[in-house]
């Protein structure tokens, strides 16, 4: 008999695989032309995704990123990003500064706000150790990825693109958010409703938007071209990441179920929006899409694996 962990394991990812489909299958009936996947990208980038962020750091407790379970994520994240940087640079083919800060950004940030919610409840029995990844994610994962981004961008003076980047509305409802949750402010229901509904949006129009990036897209071609800057991401972050997060578990007095989530939540597939990221700032997007249904492919045993050996069999 199949345990119920292993099958919410396999729920989830039917779930996103579910909705991925629908966009491709917009795309294939030409229900929607080739320009709106760009529109829905910069849709999740600059409207939904910041409404996700300040919601999820307004209702979170910020003390989260002082456990020791948060410092073994954040110690587990970058030393794979490290090693990430190391690799890539062995390679015959050097990806540009801001392909590698993409590339790199693959091999650590997490698909934990959809298919890990669904996971997380399934295997841990609750979501509740998805908080600090997410956390990092909002609070210093994506804003250095867009930082390191935007600073890249020909003709810019590094003054105008700080001034850029700060201003940016995933920074800016990163900082409101995590603002709100400090001083435990408390907001009305009218405000946060209408956040909430945008929020909510983020990841069903990141997930369309990708299954529509598929329709005539050739991943498996990336491979023979850039074979090593796809495989570097996706074997740091479906195991080089887990097992890391494991050792530093461990080393840091982490146990039990908290030690099984750090695992599992390092082992979860490479997140949709680095591909809205990459296609919205023109930065290696096929290669970053052939790493994200990669590791999405490679994580679904990994993490069955894992559940199996560390999970309960409830």
């Amino acid at each position: 008999m199949v345990p119920e962990s292993v099958l919410g394991v396999l729920s989830g990812y039917a779930s996103i695989s579910a909705v991925i489909a629908v966009g491709y299958l917009i795309r294939r009936v030409d229900f929607l032309d080739a320009g709106s996947e760009s529109t829905l990208n910069r849709v999740t980038v600059f409207v939904a995704t910041p409404a996700l962020y300040f919601a999820v750091l307004a209702r979170t407790d910020i003390s989260l990123l002082v456990s020791p379970y948060a410092l073994a994520t954040l110690v587990a994240l970058l030393v794979t990003a490290c090693l990430a940087v190391v690799a890539l640079t062995l390679g015959r083919r050097k990806p540009g500064a801001r392909a590698a800060t993409l590339l790199v950004g693959a091999s650590i940030n997490p698909n934990s706000g959809n298919i890990g919610i669904p996971i997380g409840v399934a295997v841990l029995g609750s979501a509740t150790f998805l908080s600090p990844v997410i956390l990092l994610q909002v609070v210093l994962i994506t804003p250095a990825i867009l930082l390191l981004v935007t600073l890249r961008q020909r003709n810019a003076s590094v003054r105008r693109t700080l001034i850029a980047a700060a201003f940016n509305p995933l920074v800016l409802a990163a900082v409101a958010g995590a603002a709100v949750s400090a001083f435990s402010w408390s907001l009305p229901p009218a405000l946060l409703a209408p956040i909430d509904l945008l929020g909510d949006a983020s990841i069903p129009l990141m997930l369309l938007a990708f299954g529509m990036s598929l329709r005539g897209a050739r991943p498996w071609a990336q491979l023979h071209g850039e074979t090593w800057i796809i495989l570097v991401p996706t074997i740091m972050k479906t195991l080089v990441l887990p097992l890391t997060a494991f050792v530093v578990g461990l080393a840091l007095g982490v146990s039990g179920t908290e030690l099984l989530a750090l695992v599992i939540v390092g082992a979860l597939p490479v997140a949709q929006n680095l591909y809205a990221l990459a296609h919205t700032y023109k930065a290696a997007p096929d290669a970053v899409r052939s790493i994200v249904i990669l590791s999405t492919i490679l994580s679904l045993p990994v993490l069955v694996v894992f559940t199996l050996a560390l999970g309960p069999t409830r």
